[in-house]
């Protein structure tokens, strides 16, 4: 797009991610990401374990030993029957001692009798709760009684983490008041069977680093989700009162994991999962199962994943941008897809899990951002084009007046035998022109200011000669008339009248293009590097080897190499236009125009060239020439004869003139010499300005403008010693050497500085400098009288004469040397030839009443 500044997405992605980082920051999505989370899950369990028992203190067991609580002694018992087993969990409170009176023959408390059976056991794990005290009251850690503490294998915490919709989805491995030192419970049983892993996993709290930690607040680390065994009742139970009776082999304990704990509704927790309603006893199984299978799910902290969504959105977004607008709706589509089946992936083989919900939902947001951003961009320039359009537009008012007039004119002219155009409310399926020919002529309809005409017209032609005429008619007719408008959607419309702008610009550009195609010059236009970009069919006939696409230097190679460089120099390098002769490798010589074109916004950057055949007009022209030059040579002869007499005759009366009589005698010989030197001088310049007009390029030689400047300087000399006028050579140290005839230059330098001496008053100073500088100059400067302005244009026609001498009279004598022959208006006109036909350009500045300066410039050549 060239609006002057570059599109960029940077603000859009901006937006995007700062809405991915606070959303994972803060959670915004936490009970979608949660149910994906739980989506996602379900398709991950554990496997089923065949060493983890739940003994259920049920509806059976309650039936039957009563209510809760029971007798310990009955704990007791189970622990007699579970003693095979490799490790023990009771998910139950002892933190009191039980109240009862001992029966007859009694030697010790349940209490005692069960905290033996613990002694005994070695493998049995209680449960540490965390309590408070009053409500929002201070914190206290529930300890097992001590008789029962010192008994017990281990302790462990039994708390679960609930996430903010109330379900238990993990954790925290570690646990406690003041400092994180409680085990889980099943982390406790893996400890007890050497089960742990050699780094426990999860998520650190950053509390735990504080460095003076209340003893009254609870401190957790090593945060997991779980993966579970599956619904509820999938973990191996056992009726508590099945065991005390024995029902179950003891042997069937050896190398179990057995958790006790309540399943009866009302008596034991229910904790809601993924999976459903857990009793407390089965989803610590679940968590044991998961430590020891390595089934723990780890996640990042708040901060990691914050900065890893704003990454993955970033990313992808700055790659949507770059997209086209389908590209874009189908890999939004499979990023989402992509990224929904990396999560799954990830959580499936790696057990880690990465909310991708937040990414996702700020990768869909930016898909409507962006795309009405590159709506809102594209109408911008869309409008800003059509304002440039319009603006640039030569497409003239269609004007119903105006078109009647035209038909009128048609109508006299005999293309039309008659018309008629009438409002006519019809239905033209909005198309426009909607034609219907007949052989009486045509019918069409159109709008006009949103008003249906029909126009019926009589042809007395033939149809394709008639319908192009009419269509060219109604060519002016403005896009929002052509139809009623169907489209009320901004951007719809915007383009539908562009495309109407567009079409009548290309009408014209193909137009152009034919009547270039069918110009008899050769036509060729190229960028400012050179680089064609437009021929015509002339130029390719001239110029076979050059195409669109090729190089303008390449058209060397069909003329002089030198010339065609001198003339892309005067064009690229000095900007000036030029129109010179050229002659091709056949003889054909061709006058080249060439210009460069400045556009509105980039100047100097179109290059155009027409090339002209004047083959056939310079032989009639050196014709015309060699006829002149015979009639000058055969004009010098009996002038050359006549000056001869007049010599001889002054020669032989020398004494005769003396007299009063032989004087006037002698003035009339006087003007009879004059004249006949005028009219040889004239002849003189007519054949020098022939000669230099039909020069032969090939037979050039390196000059040395050195040595040309001195010539002239020689020449003049005298003159300028007679005119007490002072010419100063002002020179560069410089080689300045150039391709040339040396004759045609040094004549040309001195035609300039003699009329600059000639127009000097005496007593002044005629300045000659030399220099090279991208070319070599020869700037020639008089303190004469100066030329006006309007005149300079003029000077370098043959016969014009822009400055008279204040003394100069066709009755003056004029001086008896060479010099002193008066210009007859072929000198300039000479000077110009020659420059030109050396490929050189040359300039005058004036300024009236101060000084003249004319400026030769010549392609330099170099002699190393």
């Amino acid at each position: 797009m060239s609006t002057g500044r570059k599109t960029s997405p940077a603000v859009t992605i901006i937006i995007t991610s700062v809405v991915a980082a606070l959303a994972s920051w803060f959670n915004w999505f936490s009970s979608i990401d949660t149910a994906y989370y739980d989506f996602l899950l379900k398709k991950n369990l554990l496997d089923y374990p065949d060493d983890v028992v739940v003994v259920a203190i049920d509806e059976t067991s309650i039936e039957r030993l009563g209510a809760w609580p029971w007798d310990r002694r009955y704990h007791a018992q189970l622990l007699a029957h579970l003693k095979p087993a490799d490790a023990i969990v009771f998910d139950l409170i002892f933190a009191e001692p039980q109240s009862e009176i001992l029966s007859e023959g009694e030697a010790i408390s349940s209490d005692q009798q069960f905290a033996n059976a613990l002694k005994s056991s070695e493998n049995v794990i209680l449960p540490v709760f965390v309590e408070a005290l009053r409500f929002r009251g201070e914190l206290r850690e529930v300890m097992p009684m001590p008789l029962y503490s010192k008994s017990a294998a281990g302790l462990g915490h039994a708390h679960v983490d609930y996430s903010d919709n109330g379900v238990a989805r993990g954790l925290y491995l570690k646990e406690g008041l003041g400092e994180a030192y409680w085990p889980h419970l099943s982390l406790a049983m893996a400890d007890m069977l050497g089960e742990l892993p050699d780094k426990l996993s999860g998520r650190r709290s950053r509390s735990i680093e504080s460095t003076s930690p209340s003893p009254y607040m609870i401190y957790r680390d090593h945060y997991n989700l779980l993966r579970f065994i599956g619904p509820p009742n999938m973990v191996y139970r056992i009726s508590y009162v099945d065991v005390l009776d024995g029902l179950v082999d003891p042997d069937q304990w050896r190398g179990k994991r057995v958790f006790v704990g309540a399943t009866a509704k009302g008596l034991g927790d229910e904790i809601p999962t993924p999976l459903g309603a857990l009793a407390g006893v089965e989803f610590n199984a679940n968590a044991y199962q998961a430590l020891r299978a390595n089934g723990y799910i780890g996640e990042p902290d708040e901060f990691a994943h914050a900065f890893f969504s704003v990454l993955v959105v970033a990313a992808f977004t700055f790659l949507f941008s770059h997209l086209t607008p389908a590209n874009f709706l189908l890999t939004t589509v499979a990023s989402i897809v992509g990224i929904s089946g990396l999560v799954f992936a990830s959580l499936l083989w790696f057990d880690y899990w990465f909310s991708p919900v937040s990414s996702l939902l700020a990768i869909i947001i930016f898909y409507p951002l962006w795309s009405w951003r590159r709506i809102e961009i594209a109408l911008n320039f869309l409008q800003r084009e059509l304002a440039v359009l319009r603006q640039g537009s030569t497409t003239p008012v269609f004007d119903l007046l105006v078109f009647k007039n035209n038909l009128k004119k048609l109508t006299e002219l005999g293309l039309i035998s008659d018309w008629s155009l009438d409002k006519w409310p019809v239905d033209f399926y909005n198309t426009w022109p909607a034609m219907q020919f007949s052989k009486a002529g045509v019918i069409t309809g159109f709008y006009y200011k949103k008003i249906p005409y029909r126009l019926k017209v009589d042809g007395s032609v033939k149809e394709e000669i008639f319908r192009p005429v009419l269509s060219a008619l109604l060519s002016d007719l403005n896009a929002d008339d052509k139809s009623p408008a169907d489209s009320y959607e901004l951007v719809e419309k915007t383009i539908k009248e562009i495309y109407s702008i567009k079409n009548v610009a290309e009408k014209a550009q193909l137009r152009m293009n034919k009547s270039m195609a069918e110009l008899q010059d050769a036509v060729m236009v190229a960028d400012a590097a050179g680089k064609i970009i437009f021929t015509n069919e002339n130029f390719l006939r001239l110029f076979p080897e050059s195409s669109v696409g090729g190089s303008v230097v390449d058209l060397q190679n069909s003329v002089s190499a030198y010339v065609w460089l001198g003339i892309l120099r005067s064009l690229m390098l000095d900007q000036e236009r030029v129109y010179q002769e050229i002659q091709m490798a056949d003889d054909q010589c061709l006058l080249c125009q060439a210009a460069i074109v400045a556009d509105q916004k980039a100047p100097n950057d179109t290059l155009v060239f027409v090339f002209t055949d004047v083959t056939q007009l310079r032989y009639l022209e050196r014709g015309k020439n060699e006829a002149l030059a015979f009639l000058s040579h055969d004009m010098r002869s009996p002038i050359v004869s006549l000056l001869s007499l007049v010599e001889s005759y002054r020669l032989n009366n020398l004494a005769s003139t003396e007299s009063e009589a032989g004087n006037a005698q002698y003035e009339f010989i006087k003007q009879i010499e004059y004249f006949a030197r005028r009219n040889l001088k004239y002849s003189e310049d007519f054949l020098q300005l022939s000669r230099a007009e039909n020069i032969n390029r090939d037979i050039f030689q390196w000059v040395d403008m050195h040595g040309v400047i001195d010539g002239a300087y020689a020449q003049v000399f005298g003159y300028a010693s007679n005119k007490k006028v002072e010419v100063v050579i002002d020179r560069s140290l410089d080689d300045c050497w150039v391709s040339g005839d040396v004759h045609l230059l040094e004549r040309a330098v001195t035609n300039i500085l003699y009329n600059a001496v000639q127009h000097t008053p005496e007593g002044n100073q005629v300045t000659i400098r030399l220099y090279s500088q991208q070319g070599v100059h020869v700037v020639i400067n008089d303190t004469g009288s100066g030329i006006p302005s309007e005149l300079i244009p003029h000077l370098f026609e043959p016969y014009f004469r822009a400055r008279k001498n204040q003394h100069e009279d066709a009755s003056q004598e004029p001086p008896r040397n060479t010099y002193g022959a008066k210009s007859y208006g072929l000198g300039l006109s000479f000077v110009h030839t020659v420059v030109e036909r050396h490929g050189g350009s040359i300039h005058v500045d004036s300024e009236l009443g101060k000084s003249t300066s004319f400026s030769l410039k010549f392609p330099a050549v170099s002699a190393v």
